[in-house]
């Protein structure tokens, strides 16, 4: 069997989960637009309290992380089938600015709620801030999920040896990442541009 159908029945299982998480996050966006057609001034009012500023520092700390994935992902398709400890080694620095970018887009969501919070929003107050917070919780899960693959990563290129399956495994956690920063750049213009 050659490199190239190993690849994709390897990466087959995380493309339909890419796929079914694209569908999923489509109809949630269906729902909000629906909703905020019906209610356009409740929408506008209360989408003009999001801070416009740390959306937009997120939305540049994702793609800065997808850009180091997608590094280290490039870096390590140029090895051969089993990298070596020095060509591992070079993906560390990228995996770790990667996942410092996606704890720091954590750290901003989580200061984010707690100001919408004591600002006395939440996820009951209209139907603008329940679709707020459903979005972007099940985004920030994502990243929450997205940070501990690659935490998972970073201690396996540091090992001594790894198996075949490691650069399938880094190809996977960046497709994955990518879609978590697709969703974000949707999600963005959404919630805190759109008027």
């Amino acid at each position: 069997m050659d490199t190239t159908s190993n690849k994709i029945q390897t990466n087959s299982g995380v493309w339909l989960f890419l796929q079914l998480d694209l569908i999923v996050f489509g109809l949630l966006f269906y729902c909000y637009l629906h909703a905020r057609a019906r209610d356009v001034h409740v929408f506008q009012e209360y989408q003009s309290s999001l801070n416009i500023t740390l959306g937009a520092i997120n939305t540049l700390l994702l793609l800065t992380s997808s850009l180091f994935i997608a590094q280290a992902t490039k870096n390590l398709q140029r090895a051969e089938e089993f990298p070596t400890p020095r060509e591992r080694h070079v993906q560390v620095p990228l995996l770790v600015a990667a996942f410092v970018c996606g704890f720091s887009f954590l750290l901003i969501k989580l200061i984010e709620y707690l100001q919408k919070f004591d600002q006395g929003f939440t996820l009951v107050t209209n139907e603008f801030f329940m679709f707020y917070f459903v979005l972007t919780g099940i985004h920030a899960i994502h990243v929450i999920f997205g940070i501990v693959l690659l935490w998972f990563l970073i201690r396996e290129a540091r090992k001594p040896r790894v198996g075949a399956g490691f650069k399938a495994l880094c190809e996977s956690v960046a497709y994955f990442w990518h879609l978590v920063d697709l969703l974000w750049v949707l999600l963005f213009p959404l919630l805190y541009v759109i008027r």
